[in-house]
């Protein structure tokens, strides 16, 4: 798992997680919200900007509702984020 987030295979580290830690990311969260952000970057990096509104929407929407302990730091993450939609190159921004 380890290894693909540091490959950028993010969504197959999160796959392992639900498939060799079912409950990890249900209590953890603030793990899961990083793992969906790291992922929805590379969609950034790779410029498509229509997945990774959609994936925002669906996948990183969900997080942001699920606890209301912590959402004032997940949607100030989350506006981080989008914002890096702004630049034409964001990794030079």
């Amino acid at each position: 798992i380890y290894n693909h987030v540091l490959q950028g295979n993010v969504q197959e580290a999160i796959n392992l997680t639900h498939t060799y830690a079912p409950a990890m990311l249900a209590l953890r969260p603030d793990v899961h919200f990083d793992l969906l952000s790291l992922h929805f970057a590379s969609l950034v990096r790779e410029k498509d900007v229509l997945g990774a509104l959609k994936f925002a929407r669906k996948e990183l929407r969900n997080v942001l509702f699920s606890s209301t302990k912590d959402l004032d730091r997940y949607r100030d993450k989350l506006q981080d984020l989008i914002t890096l939609l702004a630049y034409e190159d964001p990794l030079s921004s």
